[in-house]
C-alpha cells in the first residue's frame, strides 16, 4: 500500500477555518444555570457526608435567581431591538428573552 497520495494531500494549503463570532452575553442566562448545576453536582459527589436539610433547594433559588437577574438585564438590552448572536443561530428578542 502507498501512502504517497494521503502525504501529497498534507502539503496542500487548507484554507483558513473561519469561527463565529460569540455573542455570550446573549446566552449568559442558560450559561448561569448550566454552569451553577455543574457546579452544585460537583460538589455533592466530591463530598463525603450529606448536606444538610435545604443546601440543594437554596441553591438552586440562588441559581435561578442569579439567571433571573441577567435575564432582566437582557430584557431592558433587547427593549431596543431584537438580534441574532452566534451567526445567526439564537434569536434574541423579548419573546425568546422571556422564555429563558
Amino acid at each position: 500500500m502507498s501512502y504517497s497520495p494521503l502525504l501529497a494531500q498534507l502539503h496542500q494549503d487548507l484554507p483558513a477555518l473561519q469561527l463565529p463570532l460569540i455573542d455570550y452575553s446573549a446566552i449568559m442566562p442558560e450559561l448561569i444555570l448550566i454552569g451553577l448545576a455543574l457546579v452544585l453536582m460537583t460538589g455533592a459527589a466530591l463530598t463525603r457526608r450529606r448536606l444538610p436539610r435545604g443546601t440543594y433547594a437554596v441553591f438552586t433559588v440562588a441559581a435561578s435567581g442569579a439567571s433571573m437577574g441577567y435575564a432582566y438585564l437582557l430584557w431592558n438590552h433587547v427593549a431596543r431591538g431584537g438580534y441574532t448572536a452566534i451567526a445567526g443561530s439564537v434569536a434574541v428578542d423579548g419573546f425568546s428573552v422571556f422564555f429563558m
